[in-house]
């Protein structure tokens, strides 16, 4: 498991999504097409390192359920006064009942070959910034992964730029 996992993330700070998903997304596209939409201010309390390892594993399962020429896609919103960023595919979707009782277990996967760790991996570092990961998922039609993360207000990226 990654060293975040382990532990050595960052106190979650002012981080400005939309560039690190851009920047992402940028690394993914030669492997298969991604989509980057929404709020182009939004700034979460996140460690960026674990928030870019954290989409990082989501938008690979992404590209890994999803056919060649269907886009991934990364949607950046807001809700109840928290960041959403959403990374959702048309593949192959998951079961409820894979969703509710094995997703975010380790070594479980639903791809053939798979590990099993990219999604728990993410949850464990969502947690790590006091986020968390919610899925809509239907069999035959796609997943989105909800990440949601604590809003950064005025006074903290002011702090931000003083320290």
């Amino acid at each position: 498991l990654s060293q975040h996992h382990r532990g050595r993330t960052e106190a979650p700070h002012a981080t400005q999504v939309t560039p690190l998903v851009e920047r992402l997304a940028a690394t993914r596209r030669s492997q298969h097409p991604i989509a980057v939409s929404g709020e182009r201010a939004a700034t979460a309390l996140a460690d960026p390192a674990a928030l870019e390892q954290l989409l990082g594993q989501l938008v690979q399962n992404a590209i890994d359920a999803s056919p060649p020429h269907e886009p991934v896609t990364i949607a950046i919103g807001f809700e109840s006064g928290r960041v959403a960023i959403d990374v959702i595919d048309c593949g192959c979707g998951m079961s409820p009942a894979f969703v509710r009782d094995q997703l975010f277990k380790p070594f479980v996967s639903s791809k053939p070959g798979g590990f099993g760790i990219g999604a728990f991996e993410a949850l464990q570092l969502a947690q790590q910034m006091e986020g968390q990961i919610e899925v809509t998922s239907r069999e035959g039609i796609g997943s989105r992964f909800r990440v949601l993360l604590k809003r950064a207000h005025a006074a903290d990226i002011a702090h931000e730029k003083a320290a």
